[in-house]
């Protein structure tokens, strides 16, 4: 994997500003964006904005701007489903409760801290399927209806419970996808994870976060 040398990083090293140079005005990337495309070797052919010409190697335009459902700044796929989908609120009681039992529970305890990093390294990839699934709005609804109920299942304080019956909805998406050699590659890599780079507190949001070296 190579950085691509047209991505510009405004933040420097504390925080993730990307910007893409390449476009007539500058546009902010978001991360799961640039770990997406920007850090593959073969951008120029993935690239919504730019192509590389197969005779000359040259980069030539190929649309006038980037499409604005391509920067989304939702990279959880369960934020996709309840609030771009379904258009239910941001404070829905489901997201509220995943919400607390993501900091109050899976960021405090180790033994759920694989759930939290498979979320994050997965849950991007399933989110992009999801918003190009011919049949998004019933895929969200069935996802929506195991979600609630992992939320009943969590205020019984059933956690380990719950956990299960995320994995189990997560992997089937997984496979409902086809992205079985992918789930599989990046679980036998800690999920894309090296030593130290975990932080719980951070973990859980659809997207990595990196520890500042």
């Amino acid at each position: 994997m190579s950085w691509c040398e047209h991505c510009e990083d405004s933040g420097k090293k504390l925080s993730t500003c990307y910007y893409c140079k390449l476009t007539d005005e500058k546009q902010y990337i978001p991360q799961e964006y640039v770990d997406n495309l920007c850090y593959n070797d073969l951008y120029q052919s993935r690239c919504p904005v730019f192509k590389k010409n197969k005779e000359t190697g040259s980069l030539v335009k190929d649309f006038p701007e980037i499409p604005s459902d391509t920067f989304s700044t939702s990279f959880c796929f369960i934020t996709t489903v309840t609030c771009e989908i379904l258009g239910k609120p941001d404070d829905d009681p489901t997201m509220n409760g995943l919400r607390g039992f993501r900091d109050n529970i899976l960021q405090k305890d180790e033994k759920y801290h694989d759930i939290l990093k498979m979320y994050d390294t997965i849950g991007p990839i399933i989110r992009g399927e999801i918003k190009k699934d011919v049949d998004k709005d019933k895929k969200a609804e069935s996802i929506f209806a195991k979600l609630e109920r992992i939320v009943d299942i969590v205020n019984n304080g059933e956690y380990d419970r719950a956990t299960r019956r995320y994995i189990m909805m997560t992997l089937r998406l997984v496979c409902e996808y086809g992205l079985q050699e992918t789930y599989r590659t990046k679980r036998d890599n800690n999920f894309d994870y090296k030593e130290g780079e975990f932080i719980p507190s951070k973990a859980g949001h659809g997207k990595k976060v990196y520890k500042n070296s």
